[in-house]
């Protein structure tokens, strides 16, 4: 072999070698294009990477326009007071017999109550927007995008919940109370017992009846799907038991009052997972 076909073997080998190289580099700008389109992970919010005494920060922040909001609504509320007073004394059983004070500043400090409350009830949708905002940092956006239709609908949820406790459990558990009265023992209730117990079920039954909305928050970023809630039906039974025995008045009365619409709100929770939620693979639970 002569020195020209050396030269030529060596320049084909030398092209051959570079296309090679070319087609490899492309081959694996390619790939790794690829594994980047398909491998990188949707990021999450900057706030994430904050460490634990900014995460307090956010937290009192938060917590400090929560309290904002219910003491300048309630201070609004007070304006009003006599009126709510008689909204929420509109359920009484016997409404020819009045309510009773026993303390010289009780007239002051159930209207200090009942505003109060009112702040409570009409910061309903600041406070969850401001739990959501909290709680937003560490969603991905395509979990972020739910966060104002479930703010709409637990408001709605809550306050659902609160007529309900109003027009319905609330008359009822107090007839039965009333019943136990006799001709020796007479019911004469104080305002401020009373106020208490109507509050006390209407924020109760209010925060119950968010159920299904957080079932469904779940449900739609994959934590939980209807599969899983139909296997512990059972322990969501006595689960509505439980509380309706504990977050009640003890008479039996209110106590079913809660548990029933509570197990009612779990099987529509399961519905709403089932149509609207992530859908559950062959090998989940």
């Amino acid at each position: 072999m002569d020195e020209h076909d050396v030269k030529d073997d060596a320049a084909i080998h030398g092209k051959s070698g570079s296309i090679n190289e070319n087609n490899n580099k492309d081959g694996t700008e390619q790939k790794e294009e690829k594994t980047g389109s398909k491998g990188k992970k949707e990021p999450r919010d900057k706030e994430k990477h904050m460490p634990f005494t900014e995460h307090l920060e956010e937290l009192r922040k938060r917590l400090f326009k929560c309290i904002g909001s219910i003491v300048g609504l309630g201070l609004i509320s007070y304006i009003f007071s006599e009126k709510l007073l008689d909204f929420l004394t509109k359920p009484k059983p016997n409404p020819d017999v009045p309510l009773q004070i026993l303390k010289p500043t009780g007239g002051f400090l159930i209207h200090i109550k009942v505003a109060f409350f009112a702040g409570i009830v009409f910061s309903i949708p600041v406070l969850i927007y401001q739990f959501w905002q909290f709680v937003a940092p560490g969603l991905f956006t395509k979990e972020r995008k739910y966060i104002f239709p479930i703010i709409l609908f637990s408001v709605i949820c809550f306050v659902t919940g609160a007529l309900f406790a109003y027009f319905i459990v609330i008359p009822l558990g107090l007839k039965f109370l009333l019943g136990f009265e006799t001709e020796s023992m007479i019911a004469n209730w104080t305002i401020d017992e009373y106020i208490s117990f109507i509050t006390m079920l209407m924020i109760v039954f209010g925060v119950v009846f968010e159920l299904p909305m957080v079932a469904l928050f779940l449900g739609k970023i994959g934590i939980i799907n209807h599969k899983i809630m139909s296997k512990y039906r059972r322990y969501a039974l006595f689960g509505a038991l439980v509380f309706g025995a504990v977050l009640t008045p003890p008479d039996f009365i209110t106590q079913l009052a809660l548990a029933i619409p509570l197990w009612i709100l779990y099987e529509v929770s399961i519905v709403l997972v089932r149509i609207f939620g992530k859908k559950p693979s062959e090998n989940d639970i």
